[in-house]
């Protein structure tokens, strides 16, 4: 009866250790996944739903490697948007690109 039961819990430690194992390489998987996407929304300049996708990522994998791209994306995405004016008045508007020719 003992042999049993030792055999059983043998068994289900088996299976319990082939689910971590399984889960670590999707896990894996799933990063590289996450990577991916995210670097094809930076090549079609959709930054937002590569900090979206990098988000999501971070959060379902904890990963520093994700949280590090994430930050790399969103000090770019900053950068580019300090060097969009945000127009108030047209006629400054106006007047400056006359003026600059732009």
């Amino acid at each position: 009866m003992i042999a049993i039961i030792v055999g059983i819990i043998v068994i289900v430690c088996i299976a319990v250790a082939v689910a971590i194992i399984a889960l670590g390489r999707n896990s894996e998987k799933k990063l590289a996944e996450q990577l991916e996407l995210a670097e094809a929304y930076v090549a079609m300049d959709e930054y937002e739903d590569a900090i979206k996708v990098l988000e999501d990522g971070y959060e379902a994998t904890g990963s520093e490697e994700i949280r590090k791209r994430l930050e790399e994306i969103e000090e770019l995405l900053q950068e580019m948007e300090d060097h969009v004016m945000d127009w108030q008045d047209a006629n400054l508007e106006a007047a400056i690109r006359k003026i600059t020719g732009i």
